[in-house]
């Protein structure tokens, strides 16, 4: 089940993240949605992961119902990182029908990260 959990802001303070952290058991599922999965690929102690934290529940607020968003913790999920092919932190992959289509390494601005899940979104429309 896909969990929801606390995490850690840059001024160390502890809120509530809105974007519910991917389990092993749930990938299947999703990469056969019906739409794009985006999954952010971050870990607790990494300084920029939490640094781009808010662009992320941003785009997954924003883009509720047309795409999926869900963090990957690589600490925890050792198994996923293996099977997603994850060599750097942070990052986003972008996924339809199960093939990856976008990806990121890196920070980037929160326009450029809107315009990579466009780019994927629009992919998702042609093929449907």
């Amino acid at each position: 089940m896909l969990a929801q959990t606390l995490s850690t802001t840059p001024s160390l303070s502890v809120v509530l993240t809105s974007t519910p952290f991917l389990e092993e058991s749930d990938l299947d599922r999703l990469f056969s949605s019906d739409r794009p999965l985006l999954i952010y690929c971050t870990a607790q102690w990494c300084g920029p992961c939490i640094a781009f934290e808010p662009y992320i529940d941003r785009l997954a607020q924003e883009y509720s119902g047309r795409v999926r968003v869900v963090k990957l913790d690589t600490d925890s999920q050792p198994e996923l990182v293996k099977r997603l092919q994850v060599r750097s932190i942070p990052s986003v992959m972008v996924f339809s029908e199960g093939q990856r289509v976008e990806s990121l390494v890196g920070l980037t601005s929160y326009p450029k990260l809107c315009d990579l899940v466009d780019r994927a979104v629009r992919q998702e429309a042609k093929a449907g």
